[in-house]
């Protein structure tokens, strides 16, 4: 984001034009370092032009950068890392007596099982 010094068309398009070389510079640095090579790569980019974005009539561009890097997780060896899947103990029925309850007078409400998604 930049000021332009005039509010024409020019100036705006001038701004715009030194922010879009910052967003180039800045997707060509992360695609060239040596240590990111293998590791982190450029998959997807948007640039997306901007002008009066705000009351102070500032341009520029915003630079959207999707990367990628390896997944540590060895695919192959995935069933090795897990268990036996978690099955939940059913619940207890509960039971309410009359003598435990007095003068009030208490309605069973049937909810619903508890079903797996």
């Amino acid at each position: 984001m930049g000021f332009p010094k005039e509010n024409t068309p020019e100036a705006i398009l001038d701004v715009q034009d030194e922010c879009y070389d910052v967003a180039l510079y800045t997707l060509a640095y992360i695609d060239n370092i040596d240590e990111y090579k293998g590791i982190v790569s450029v998959y997807d980019y948007d640039i997306m032009t901007l002008s009066r974005y705000s009351e102070q009539s500032n341009a520029g561009v915003r630079l959207s950068i999707v990367l990628t890097i390896p997944n540590g997780v060895n695919m192959c060896e995935l069933e090795e890392h897990f268990g036996e899947p978690y099955v939940p103990e059913q619940d207890a029925e509960i039971t309410i007596d009359k003598e435990d309850t007095g003068d009030i007078d208490i309605k069973p409400i049937k909810l619903p099982k508890n079903r797996n998604c």
